[in-house]
């Protein structure tokens, strides 16, 4: 089978409109690629998401559009992972030849995986729940390996809708 895979996009927002967009300093030990998912950490900055692990990612801010410069206060635009925006991944398993699309996923919330700069809806990781798949690429057939799915963020793991205890 082929290997598409390729790096998160922004797909289309519910409703439609422009996708949200804000503004945030990079941190001084920040690393991150433009089109990674990225939070924030205590002192505001950005720093790229650390590869999840069987127990996942628990906070998401959104896709940041450029890489970090390693320079601290560099501002980066931050496309919001706000419940009404989807984006397109590739299916992700850690056995390859399971990494295939199947029907029985629509409607089920995974993980997120990151790996080589790229994030993955994780669909061996059914304990972490990190994104929610809603819709498979038309123009790929059921069993692509690598296969594109369109998930949202869940509400719980978008970091602005969170509240924070100091």
């Amino acid at each position: 089978m082929a290997n598409n895979r390729h790096k998160c996009k922004y797909a289309y927002r519910l409703g439609g409109g422009n996708p949200p967009m804000l503004s945030f300093k990079e941190g001084a030990s920040a690393s991150f690629a433009a089109g990674e998912f990225v939070k924030l950490v205590t002192d505001s900055a950005l720093r790229r998401l650390q590869v999840c692990a069987p127990s996942g990612e628990t906070e998401i801010l959104g896709q940041v559009q450029s890489a970090s410069t390693g320079t601290a206060g560099t501002e980066h635009n931050v496309l919001l992972a706000e419940p009404s925006v989807i984006f397109k991944v590739n299916i992700y398993h850690t056995t390859a030849a399971s990494a295939v699309s199947a029907e029985t996923q629509l409607g089920v919330t995974y993980g997120l995986v990151t790996s080589s700069n790229k994030d993955y809806c994780a669909i061996d990781d059914i304990t972490t729940d990190a994104m929610l798949v809603v819709q498979h690429d038309k123009d790929q057939a059921t069993g692509t390996q690598y296969a594109d799915v369109y998930v949202r963020i869940l509400p719980d793991v978008y970091q602005l809708t969170k509240e924070k205890t100091a």
